[in-house]
């Protein structure tokens, strides 16, 4: 599984680092010191776990290992983690190829970046093909190499950050919603949402509401509807709270909630209808600046509440929780 992995380049200096090790253990030194050299090639620069990782114990007195050790000192605090290109927009569009789309193994998700300082629009990838691109957005495709490599398919799994900026790109990610893939990718998918990653997917019926997504009933040309309503929100939505939001990360759970609170009466549910949605209610509490952002692994109430500049006793008002209730990574809470 791992060679299968580093034939397809994902990640290649992690999985030439995990057969370093195999090798190692299973007493293949010249092979182990040839996987270790390609894996710092590829870019791996964690010379502190290399040194103290087990899995090495059976080549670390080598004398190989000392030079390698040497090299990956020089590229340490360099960051593997990025594309070989950037990439910039053409004719409207964003092409993303094997070069410019690099996965990214530790956010679970794909990473391309954007290489233009003017560059100022949301993003709108379908991942059937469907080449409508609603108003107000830049669409973006994968190229042939991009497709045969599977970026393209299931639930959301890239996102895209502005050079220079640190700052992930609101995105919406359109296709359809294929329940047995919550049980292998939910996870991924929510975890990319935090990147501004916005996933809606057309499907019949589903049991419950997700908070990282949503589900429609329609077609591709409902997705378009559907993110237009999103991307008018967006524009009445107070700037600086359009800031914060987008800095923080909180693109998608503000939408989805922001949609879920926008239906007519007695038509919310898991699963919407875009013609319920009241396009008028979602730009009026688009207008209020309220936001709903992810729980992050290192967040507590009190924190949030001075990030955002209001007392923790509002905030655990805001979200009817009692004075001891805390919160969890994954939990959505609300910011007025």
């Amino acid at each position: 599984m791992i060679r299968e992995a580093i034939q397809l380049r994902i990640e290649p200096s992690v999985w030439h680092y995990n057969l370093a090790c195999i090798l190692s253990l299973q007493g293949k030194k010249d092979e182990a010191f040839e996987a270790l050299e390609q894996a710092i090639v590829a870019g791996e620069n964690k010379r502190d776990l290399a040194q103290t990782d087990s899995d090495l114990d059976h080549i670390r007195e080598d004398g190989r290992f000392k030079r390698l050790m040497t090299v990956m000192s020089v590229m340490d605090n360099q960051s593997p983690s990025s594309p070989k290109e950037c990439v910039r927009p053409e004719n409207g569009a964003l092409l993303l190829t094997d070069s410019n789309s690099y996965f990214a193994f530790n956010e679970y998700a794909y990473l391309s970046i954007i290489d233009d300082p003017d560059f100022d629009q949301p993003l709108y990838l379908d991942t059937e093909g469907v080449k409508e691109t609603p108003h107000g957005y830049c669409r973006v495709e994968y190229d042939r190499m991009a497709k045969d490599s599977s970026i393209d398919r299931g639930l959301a799994k890239h996102y895209f950050m502005k050079a220079g900026t640190g700052r992930a790109i609101p995105t919406i990610v359109r296709g359809k919603f294929v329940p047995e893939l919550v049980k292998t990718s939910a996870f991924d998918s929510e975890k990319v949402a935090t990147q501004n990653v916005l996933g809606l997917y057309s499907v019949q019926e589903y049991r419950q509401t997700l908070n990282w997504c949503v589900l429609y009933r329609g077609t591709a040309n409902d997705g378009v509807r559907l993110a237009e309503m999103i991307r008018t929100a967006c524009d009445a939505m107070p700037k600086e709270i359009y800031e914060d939001m987008v800095s923080y990360g909180g693109y998608a759970s503000t939408m989805v909630q922001l949609i879920h609170r926008s239906m007519k009466p007695g038509k919310n549910g898991p699963v919407i209808n875009v013609d319920d949605v009241d396009v008028e209610k979602m730009k009026k509490l688009a207008l209020e600046g309220c936001l709903w952002l992810f729980v992050k692994e290192d967040d507590d109430l009190t924190g949030l509440a001075i990030r955002w500049g209001v007392p923790v006793d509002r905030l655990r008002e805001w979200n009817g929780l009692s004075s001891e209730a805390e919160v969890h990574e994954g939990d959505v809470i609300r910011v007025e």
